[in-house]
């Protein structure tokens, strides 16, 4: 009697634990921030500072957001646009790093990587669903799929995915938004690449200063350079599965 009263316990626990488990991966546990654009307390707020100070995540809850409910926590977070801001969206990633905790805390986990691309690809609404906040959003999410830190946990064919991902996502951009609207998808693609260590792409990157300049700081893109890239990209991945 006191075995099956062991057994039934353990099971129980078992459930409990599954359970709890299954919720954090679903990542049911967005943040909410109690103090965002629109409260009475943002209104009285006079400084940065102060705005910034009132986004930082709790310590004591922040190690206990799922990683994809912490995503969602960082393309939530109140201040986010002001990446944009900055001169080049290298700088305005570290910027936010710097500044908001929930990112420096996302950028460092293991499964962040994985997690990233994974809501990068369930992210992709249509030119009508687009609006200016949420295609900001989607911008910072391949700014972040960009960095290095990011981008060396994948294995060869997730760098491949990556690639064929913006691949797609550029060719179905209208012809005469390729490139002026599609920057942080080409310096995406451009990483991606990169980091694929693909010989042809590596001889342009060392014999092309101003690609390389757009690689390292997603800053500046032109017509003829987002060509380069896409090109690279094209070839890179009719090559590959050969």
């Amino acid at each position: 009697m006191r075995y099956l009263v062991s057994i039934i316990v353990i099971s129980a626990c078992l459930v409990v634990f599954i359970s709890c488990h299954k919720q954090s991966e679903e990542g049911n546990d967005v943040y909410n921030f109690p103090i965002r654009p629109g409260t009475s307390q943002w209104m009285k707020f006079t400084s940065l500072d102060e705005k910034l100070k009132a986004c930082q995540i709790p310590d004591s809850i922040l190690k206990d957001i799922s990683t994809k409910g912490l995503i969602e926590t960082v393309i939530n977070y109140p201040l986010l646009m002001n990446y944009v801001a900055y001169n080049t969206p290298q700088s305005g990633v570290e910027a936010i790093e710097t500044q908001f905790n929930g990112l420096s805390e996302l950028l460092d986990r293991e499964d962040s990587s994985k997690s990233l691309f994974n809501f990068y690809k369930e992210t992709n609404p249509s030119k009508e669903e687009l609006t200016w906040y949420n295609a900001g959003q989607i911008a910072f999410i391949e700014a972040l799929l960009s960095q290095d830190v990011i981008n060396s946990r994948f294995s060869d064919d997730e760098i491949y995915e990556l690639i064929l991902e913006t691949k797609n996502r550029y060719e179905n951009k209208p012809q005469s938004e390729k490139w002026s609207a599609n920057k942080y998808t080409v310096w995406l693609m451009g990483k991606a690449l990169q980091k694929s260590e693909y010989e042809p792409f590596e001889s342009e990157v060392k014999n092309n200063s101003t690609l390389k300049s757009f690689l390292d700081k997603g800053f500046y893109l032109d017509k003829n350079m987002a060509k380069i890239i896409y090109d690279y990209a094209d070839d890179f991945v009719l090559k590959y599965k050969k």
